[in-house]
């Protein structure tokens, strides 16, 4: 699972960016809020300041440096993680399984003939990105795993139970695959894991035809509005 891992770490540096970036926010607004009561103060009691060695923006300056600094961390871990990800995606994206296989025949009594044929060995992956998008295939040397960004597809389904806790997010999504599993595929139930984040719903498997078979079905279950919110409404928040 050495793509996943790297999904994982992105995802996290991507977290780590808007947490930089919230407290980016909030330190600008303290700051802007400081400085005009700093202002005031000085406005109203010069005196006070003539007899300190440092101006009486000396503190205003220090704090639009450090915010300076917290914003520059912030772009380049955001690029670091946006990088990332664009890039596992692209390398697992070009991953191929295919084998070419000869036969030989020959004829009985005194002349041989040879014939070659190259066929390809039948690939779980071939074609299925356009019948599962936005859910994404990544082939691993012995296992596979289908991936969803979370936040834009079906939000709106999550949105319906927000007040029981749903968000909508990789752990929500596990729960209403787990019913769909359950449900409508528990032949597959055993050899379907999930790994999934805050940001990303990730099933995996080392049978990829039964992924396959898997992803195809729930995506066409999702597509299917009555069959998803029937499934959605035993679903258990995380």
């Amino acid at each position: 699972m050495k793509e996943n891992a790297k999904y994982r770490i992105y995802n996290r540096l991507n977290a780590f960016a808007n947490v930089i970036m919230i407290a980016v926010g909030g330190s600008v607004g303290l700051l802007i809020g400081s400085s005009v009561l700093k202002y005031m103060d000085y406005r109203d009691n010069p005196v006070k300041y003539e007899i300190q060695s440092a101006p009486w923006y000396t503190g205003i300056l220090i704090g639009g440096v450090l915010i300076a600094v917290l914003l520059v961390l912030f772009i380049v871990v955001k690029l670091i993680a946006l990088h990332g990800l664009k890039k596992t995606e692209s390398e697992s994206g070009n991953v191929t399984n295919e084998s070419d296989i000869k036969q030989e025949s020959y004829t009985k009594g005194t002349s041989h003939t040879r014939q070659e044929s190259d066929t390809k060995q039948e690939d779980p992956k071939n074609g299925i990105d356009e019948l599962i998008t936005p859910f994404f295939w990544v082939d691993n040397e012995d296992s596979a795993s289908v991936c969803l960004y979370v936040g834009e597809y079906k939000d709106e389904l999550f949105q319906t139970r927000e007040d029981e806790g749903f968000e909508g997010n990789g752990y929500d999504w596990d729960s209403l695959a787990q019913v769909f599993l359950t449900e409508q595929a528990p032949e597959l139930k055993e050899v379907i894991d999930f790994d999934s984040e805050g940001s990303m719903f990730c099933a995996y498997s080392e049978d990829k035809e039964a992924l396959r078979q898997f992803i195809q079905r729930f995506k066409s279950a999702c597509e299917d509005d009555t069959l998803i919110a029937d499934l959605f409404s035993r679903a258990k928040p995380d």
